[in-house]
C-alpha cells in the first residue's frame, strides 16, 4: 500500500514539475520579446535545478522521479533560458554565446549525473554528501525568486505573477512533501534511519510551502481589493 502511495506521488511530482515548467518557455517563445528579465534569479534557479538532478542520482533512496522530474525541467527552463536571452533587448553576441554555452553544459552534467546512476548501482554517495545537495539545491530554487517577493512587500505589486501560477507552485509544493514524507516511512519501514538528508529537502520544501502561499494570499487579497475599487469607481461613474 504505502509503495503504490509513493509511485503515485513520484508520478505526481513528474506532472506537477512539468506543468510549473512550460508556462513560461510558452510565454517568452509567443511574445518574443524578453524586457526588465532579471536574469540572476533565473540562473540561480537554472544551477538549482542541476543540483536536483545531482543530488537525485547520487541518493540511495528510490529518487529517481527527482531525476525525471528536474531533469525534464532542466531543459524546459533551458529552451525558457535560450529564448529570454534570444530576445532579451540589451543582447550582445558575446554574452548570447556564453548564455548558450553555459545551458548546454547545464544539459551535459545532468545527462551524465543520470546516466551513470541508472548505468552503474553503485554510483551513490554517503547521507552526509547528499544531505549537502538536500540543503544546497532547494536554497537555489526557493530563494531564487525571494528579491522578487521582497520588491512586492515593498511595493505592494503583486500582480507580476498570476495567481494560478502561484496555486500551481502551492500544489506542486503540497505533492513534493507527501512524496518525501512518504519515502521517508518505506525508508524507516525498510530499516533505513540515516536519513537526515530527505528530512533537509522536506524542511526546504516546507519553507518553500509558506514563501508561495503567502505570495498566493497577498495576490489574491490584492486581486479583491483591486476588482472591489474597479466595481466602486465604475458604480460612481454609472451614477454620476
Amino acid at each position: 500500500m504505502l509503495k503504490d502511495a509513493l509511485l503515485v506521488f513520484q508520478w505526481m511530482t513528474i506532472i506537477s514539475v512539468l506543468l510549473l515548467s512550460l508556462p513560461q518557455l510558452i510565454k517568452v517563445v509567443k511574445e518574443k520579446e524578453a524586457k526588465h528579465v532579471n536574469f540572476f534569479s533565473f540562473w540561480v534557479a537554472h544551477i538549482g535545478i542541476v543540483l536536483w538532478v545531482i543530488y537525485g542520482s547520487l541518493n540511495k533512496s528510490d529518487t529517481w522521479n527527482v531525476i525525471a522530474a528536474d531533469g525534464s525541467s532542466l531543459f524546459i527552463n533551458g529552451a525558457g533560458m535560450y529564448y529570454l536571452h534570444k530576445y532579451d533587448v540589451n543582447r550582445t553576441s558575446k554574452k548570447f554565446f556564453w548564455a548558450n554555452f553555459s545551458i548546454l553544459l547545464t544539459f551535459v552534467v545532468a545527462i551524465v549525473f543520470a546516466a551513470l546512476h541508472f548505468a552503474i548501482k553503485e554510483f551513490r554517495v554517503s547521507d552526509k554528501v547528499s544531505l549537502i545537495f538536500s540543503l544546497v539545491a532547494p536554497a537555489f530554487t526557493t530563494l531564487a525568486f525571494v528579491p522578487q517577493y521582497i520588491y512586492s512587500i515593498r511595493t505592494k505589486q503583486w500582480q507580476g505573477v498570476s495567481y494560478w501560477m502561484y496555486a500551481l507552485y502551492v500544489i506542486n509544493n503540497f505533492i513534493w512533501i507527501s512524496y518525501w514524507s512518504l519515502l521517508i516511512r518505506k525508508e524507516q519501514l525498510d530499516g533505513n534511519f540515516d536519513l537526515i538528508n530527505l528530512y533537509g529537502a522536506l524542511t526546504w520544501q516546507s519553507i518553500s510551502l509558506v514563501l508561495f502561499s503567502s505570495q498566493l494570499t497577498f495576490t489574491l487579497h490584492d486581486r479583491y481589493f483591486r476588482q472591489k475599487d474597479k466595481y466602486r469607481k465604475k458604480h460612481e461613474n454609472n451614477s454620476n
